[in-house]
């Protein structure tokens, strides 16, 4: 099973809020999960977030929601933090994190790095 994890935390430092501030009507969160959705890779597709306010969003695409503890969403908490509290909870063969801070990333940039990795040895 391959899943797409889509981490947001609420308290963004350098950017405040960064996943809440909208462009063309969408936020950061609500734009990777459509490029998720569309790039057609995953069998599922998960936000990882301390903050509620993205289950609705979750609703909204028809995706899951996964409301981690604070202890993993500070600034203090690493990547492998996140990833190990995760896959506590989920079960996959394969983990794709797609980063709301990069959304210049496209379907195309989604659909290649999935099938790279899935052709590799890795």
């Amino acid at each position: 099973m391959n899943i797409c994890m889509i981490p947001c935390r609420s308290g963004s430092e350098r950017l405040p809020k960064k996943n809440y501030l909208e462009l063309d009507g969408n936020n950061l969160v609500e734009r990777m999960v459509t490029k998720a959705l569309k790039a057609e890779s995953f069998d599922k597709i998960v936000i990882n977030s301390d903050d509620s306010f993205f289950q609705d969003i979750s609703d909204k695409y028809s995706v899951d929601f996964f409301l981690r503890e604070g202890k993993h969403a500070d600034s203090k908490a690493t990547s492998e933090m996140v990833v190990n509290n995760f896959l506590e909870n989920f079960k996959c063969d394969n983990l794709f994190w797609l980063n709301t801070a990069s959304p210049l990333t496209t379907v195309d940039d989604i659909k290649s790095s999935v099938t790279t990795f899935q052709e590799s040895d890795y």
